[in-house]
Order: structure tokens, then C-alpha cells, then sequence
């Protein structure tokens, strides 16, 4: 009977040409959209866009569906047998076609995505391509990193509050209530834990050490993935995007739309004790 481990081992074997840069932070506002552009302006490497259903959602049920994966094989088998064996009133909630089959097809269907980024980025000429992403559901998130067999992870964090002021300041309604900025706070301390305790291959940068220092961090990312990084989109914006027609605009300095930077909100002191209610210990250890 197949195990868990089994499962994984064939399955990182069949898929080790699948090795995707993860560009990630705790939460928004960390950097990862700023080493995005400077990797992808680099040359050598296709950094896409957040995909919550592959890196997250079908990740986390994936996992559900191989917990207790052999105990869950025995049950289903003895049921299709009872089943096929002709007790066709048998309790037929457990009975799926060939467990160990279906959870197979699963996986592959699973690993054909990233094949898809895979040999569409390669279609056009460049070799190497990650994600940059920053986790919603942190356990989806690490069962990818579980899942994907030779990830190499760019972990970039930045102070809590300085990253709520920002949130605030572009997205008001995300910060709005108490509850809200507990959750926050619990989502950016919970996702830097689960993260720098991943045994994943990884790069942890402070964002505000980078920004300063930009110079000296750069050769540091190149020599970890293995490629270029353009250094003059740090002297860009930050918070600009590309929306409509400036989309055609050859810099982003360029781009009048309503991704200009915002300044950041304010934070009062009771709400800074809001954010650190789960955070406070892992904000320390940082540094902060």
C-alpha cells in the first residue's frame, strides 16, 4: 500500500524539472511586487502574478486528501469490493473509483499547471520562472512548498506597522475595525513564523535593509536564483501600477494612474497594540 511518503517521493521524482522561484512576504506591501519588476526587468527570468488557487487551494486540498491516506485506502477498497462484489446496499460513502488511482490523477492534474507555466514561458524564450505571492491561507502555502520538489524561496519581511500604515493608506477597509487589525497583525506574525521555519532552500531579506541598501543586497539575490536583477527598478515607484493605456508606457515613472504612490495612513498607538496581539514575540525576534 502506498504511503504518504511514497506518494510524495514519486511525485517530486516525476516532477523535479518543476523548480519555480517563489518571491513572497507575510503580507502585501513587503517588497514582492519591487523584486518582481527588478528580476523580470533583469532579463533572464518570468516572475508571475499571485495564484491563490494553485498555490493555495489546491494545495490545501490536496493535503486533506492524502491525510491518513492509507487508513482512507483501506476503507474505500474494502467498500468498492463489497460494492463490485455484489452488496450493491452497502454504505457506499466512501466508495470512489481506484483510491490510490484517483489521488494519482489529483496530483497530476495538480503538477500539469505549473508544467504549463513551465513550457509557456520556455515557448517564448526564457528559461527560468517563479511566482511572487503572499499567503492568504499560510497551511495551503506550505503544502506547495511541501509539494513542489526544488522551490527556491526569496522571503522578504517588513516591519508590521509600517506595513499596516501602508495597507491602510491603499486599502482603508482593510483596516477599519479591531478585529481586523488583530487579524492582520495574526496573518503577518503567523506567515513569517511558518515560512522562515520551512527546510525549503531559502533567501530572507528585511525589506527595509534592502531598500536602504539596495547595492549590497542585489549580488546576494543574483548569486541565490542564479540570475540577473536589474537594479534601477529600485529607484522607481514602489506603489505604481500599470492600468489601461499605461500599460504602453515604456517606464513606470511615467504612469499617471491611481496605483501613484499614496502616502502612508496613520496608526494610532492603541490600534499598534491591536496589530502586535499575536505578533509581538516574532516582531521582536525580527528585530523591531
Amino acid at each position: 500500500m502506498t504511503t504518504v511518503e511514497d506518494l510524495l517521493s514519486h511525485f517530486r521524482d516525476k516532477y523535479s524539472h518543476i523548480n519555480p522561484i517563489m518571491i513572497t512576504a507575510p503580507t502585501q506591501r513587503c517588497g514582492t511586487t519591487l523584486l518582481q519588476r527588478a528580476i523580470n526587468s533583469g532579463g533572464e527570468a518570468v516572475i508571475y502574478g499571485e495564484n491563490f488557487m494553485l498555490l493555495e487551494m489546491m494545495a490545501y486540498n490536496l493535503g486533506t486528501s492524502i491525510y491518513d491516506l492509507e487508513n482512507k485506502t483501506t476503507i474505500c477498497r474494502s467498500t468498492s469490493e463489497a460494492f463490485w462484489g455484489g452488496k450493491k446496499n452497502v454504505d457506499a460513502t466512501a466508495l470512489f473509483p481506484d483510491f490510490e488511482e484517483y489521488i494519482n490523477v489529483l496530483f497530476d492534474s495538480y503538477f500539469a499547471i505549473f508544467e504549463q507555466y513551465d513550457s509557456y514561458t520556455k515557448s517564448n524564450g526564457v528559461q527560468n520562472w517563479g511566482f511572487k505571492h503572499q499567503p492568504r491561507d499560510i497551511n495551503g502555502f506550505i503544502n506547495t512548498l511541501i509539494f513542489l520538489p526544488n522551490v527556491r524561496i526569496v522571503f522578504v519581511y517588513r516591519d508590521l506597522i509600517a506595513v499596516a500604515k501602508s495597507m491602510r493608506a491603499r486599502w482603508p477597509e482593510t483596516m477599519d475595525s479591531d478585529d481586523k487589525l488583530i487579524a492582520f497583525g495574526h496573518r503577518w506574525a503567523q506567515n513569517t513564523a511558518k515560512i522562515i521555519k520551512s527546510k525549503k532552500q531559502k533567501m530572507i531579506l528585511k525589506y527595509e535593509n534592502l531598500i536602504e541598501n539596495p547595492e549590497e543586497f542585489i549580488p546576494e539575490i543574483e548569486e541565490f536564483i542564479g540570475m540577473k536583477v536589474d537594479k534601477n527598478e529600485f529607484t522607481n515607484k514602489v506603489n505604481s501600477h500599470f492600468i489601461g493605456k499605461d500599460i504602453e508606457k515604456q517606464s513606470v515613472n511615467e504612469a499617471k494612474t491611481s496605483g501613484n504612490y499614496i502616502k502612508p495612513a496613520q496608526i494610532s498607538d492603541v490600534e499598534r497594540d491591536l496589530l502586535l496581539t499575536h505578533a509581538n514575540d516574532i516582531y521582536k525576534q525580527l528585530g523591531y
